[in-house]
């Protein structure tokens, strides 16, 4: 999922996209916490019935699931480390007294059922000698694919991923409501992704800092530089006379670029007009099913198609009126919840906007089962 894909579905699609948007109650970095969480380490699983708390696909292998208590009854849990390229589903569970009930998690950033980077909820206390668990369902962009719920490296079956907490586990920590601890250069996402030559857009991201002077990169290109953020987390680009088409957009300081970019499409003034989408069937669809796009103003060369869970990227359509795939939005199929042996099914409204040089269309959706 590219940094522009949350952006595009929070500020296009329709208002009835953006389930779940809360404020993450994300400590400051001065605040100190108990931290009551049990499993800390890759080695430490839950259980293989479940998938790890912890990030195996990074090098300091930190924590996506963190507990905080404040004596008993009041615990806090935290869901990823901030990044755009964590998306977290915004149901989840939690284990007290021997029964499941279903939780919901809240954040700053959300699109369709997904919160991105960063989530929290509050969660029941345990009494000093008692156990509670959390359960939450964590996917991360590696490497251009999704892995979802890994219990391992390979993560050949996606599951919920577990955490547990207790009074007497954990050390004092400190939790920083910022995802940028190095200090580095980050780009989030710009506040367009559709954009004319000469017009302006602001990037967001960490480490931009006050008084730096930043480079701008189109498909590695320099087309800015030595700009400086007014407050160091956004910056204001223009936008370059480049050939209509979509480019990657990134930022550096001095020799450090940031590890990810984001997309924008320069468009074309003397095209059709925006995209539209006047139809997706069937309606209801599982995981790997075949899905038709009926519409207008699709291109031939290239078009991103833009989903509520993922995005599928350099699609053409050869009519310029349909596409017509199978959609997977993972890696792997997506394994149905079965607590205290009850499967637990779901459906969820997935919503589709498709980009290209044209515009940006309107929102459409089908219905997945899971």
């Amino acid at each position: 999922m590219s940094k522009y894909f949350k952006v595009l579905f929070l500020l296009l699609a329709c208002p009835l996209c953006l389930m779940g948007a809360g404020e993450v109650k994300a400590a400051s970095e001065t605040d100190m916490y108990t931290v009551c969480h049990t499993i800390t380490s890759k080695n430490t699983l839950a259980s293989s019935d479940y998938g790890s708390p912890v990030d195996l696909f990074s090098t300091t292998n930190e924590l996506l699931m963190l507990v905080t208590c404040k004596g008993e009854g009041s615990a806090t849990a935290y869901i990823g480390n901030g990044l755009s390229t964590q998306y977290i589903y915004k149901y989840g569970y939690e284990r007290v007294d021997g029964k499941w009930q279903k939780i919901t998690f809240s954040g700053e950033k959300t699109v369709g059922p997904w919160i991105v980077g960063a989530a929290t909820t509050d969660l029941v206390g345990v009494k000093s000698g008692e156990k509670g668990k959390v359960l939450a369902y964590i996917c991360q962009k590696i490497d251009g694919r999704w892995k979802c719920g890994c219990g391992d490296e390979v993560c050949s079956t996606p599951k919920w991923q577990r955490q547990e907490y207790s009074l007497e586990g954990g050390d004092m920590g400190e939790i920083s409501s910022s995802g940028n601890i190095d200090g580095k250069i980050d780009l989030h996402y710009a506040s367009s992704n559709y954009a004319f030559p000469g017009d302006k857009v602001t990037l967001t991201g960490e480490g931009f800092g006050t008084g730096k002077k930043i480079d701008v990169l189109w498909n590695s290109e320099l087309m800015e530089s030595e700009l400086v953020s007014s407050n160091g987390t956004e910056l204001s680009i223009t936008v370059p006379g480049l050939t209509p088409g979509k480019y990657q957009v990134n930022v550096r300081d001095e020799d450090t670029e940031s590890e990810y970019d984001t997309v924008i499409w320069i468009g074309d003034k003397n095209g059709p007009g925006a995209p539209t989408i006047t139809s997706i069937t069937p309606e209801m669809i599982e995981q790997g099913d075949e899905i038709t796009i009926t519409g207008t103003n699709f291109t031939s060369t290239e078009n991103d198609i833009i989903t509520s869970q993922t995005e599928f990227n350099h699609m053409k359509s050869n009519d310029e009126k349909t596409f017509v795939f199978d959609y997977e939005p993972f890696e792997k199929k997506l394994v149905r919840a079965n607590l205290d042996a009850k499967i637990v099914t779901t459906q969820e409204e997935v919503w589709i906007t498709v980009v290209n040089v044209n515009g940006i269309s309107n929102a459409k959706s089908f219905i997945l089962e899971i």
